[in-house]
């Protein structure tokens, strides 16, 4: 499973909604994701990766395509 079907299941259930429901742009602000459920966002990405992403590093991210490309970005280092 790619690292944007997971992340958008974890948005899904975190939301209580399908995944298929969740588009790529939707703003996570607008869907209820608080900072906690970000930080396990980030600790997907990072698992996924299998790479530690100091605190300091992680900007603020809003949508599956940008954690998407977070994720990219962490991976090309």
């Amino acid at each position: 499973m790619e690292l944007e079907d997971k992340i958008r299941e974890t948005v899904a259930s975190s939301v209580m909604v399908e995944p298929e429901d969740i588009g790529l742009d939707q703003s996570f602000t607008e869907l209820g994701i608080d900072s906690l459920s970000r930080i396990e966002l980030v600790a997907l990405v990072e698992q996924h990766l299998g790479k530690i992403v100091p605190e300091d590093e992680i900007p603020e991210l809003d949508t599956i395509n940008e954690v998407t490309q977070f994720a990219k970005a962490i991976a090309a280092v």
